[in-house]
């Protein structure tokens, strides 16, 4: 059973949290359907402020952080055979604990990317430093569209304007600071040089179960 790429991050999020930032070849556990499974994680690169990871033999992942050490990640998860797109993910860090904050588990979320509509979709929620944080994730884009928008902005600012539970609660009762920014000057070089780790994954190696025959005589 292949691991999606969601599940994959939440616990690949978790690992190198817990293993804070030596980011050396965490080992991610990841349970789908009450069937044990892992995934691998190495280290390929830091460039800026990017750390670059290859994951499960299959995908480049591309992470940012918002400002110091422990904040929100920004991430692009680039996978083989598909390197010209990648799939965006976010972090949101909220100190509410409010008991109905799991409810959001895969619900969409309504946002604005740098002032336009846009929406999300909640993957995975965890406790973190006495609050939570919530993964969302964007999406797929192709590398080209991503560079385009960004490139103008300079900047990734994502505000979580509407989420399913709002009939009842408030979003600041969710979400204590709803808008969150990542600065994306270099994000061309970024997204070239995870494209190139992307194009360099190797295929795996097949191992036939025919027994070969060595033939007549001669």
């Amino acid at each position: 059973m292949r691991i999606r790429v969601g599940d994959v991050f939440s616990l690949l999020l978790s690992g190198l949290r817990r293993h804070s930032s030596s980011l050396l070849a965490a080992v991610v556990w990841f349970i789908p359907l009450g069937s044990p499974a892992t995934a691998s994680t190495m280290t390929l690169e830091t460039y800026n402020n990017w750390n670059f990871h290859f994951v499960d033999e299959e995908f480049i992942f591309v992470q940012s952080r918002r400002d110091q050490e422990d904040s929100e990640l920004l991430t692009f998860v680039l996978q083989k055979g598909r390197c010209h797109q990648a799939r965006q993910i976010f972090e949101v860090f909220t100190m509410t604990n409010h008991p109905e904050l799991d409810s959001l588990l895969d619900e969409s979320l309504e946002l604005r990317d740098n002032g336009s509509p846009t929406e999300g979709k909640v993957i995975h929620i965890h406790p973190h430093l006495g609050g939570s944080i919530i993964l969302v994730d964007m999406g797929v884009y192709k590398n080209d569209d991503i560079l385009k928008y960004y490139s103008h902005y300079e900047r990734f600012r994502v505000t979580v304007t509407k989420h399913p539970l709002e009939q009842t609660i408030t979003i600041n009762h969710l979400f204590d600071i709803p808008t969150s920014e990542w600065k994306t000057p270099d994000l061309k070089e970024v997204l070239d040089r995870a494209e190139q780790h992307c194009n360099r994954i190797p295929e795996p190696l097949v191992v036939s179960l025919f027994k070969p025959q060595k033939g007549r005589k001669v």
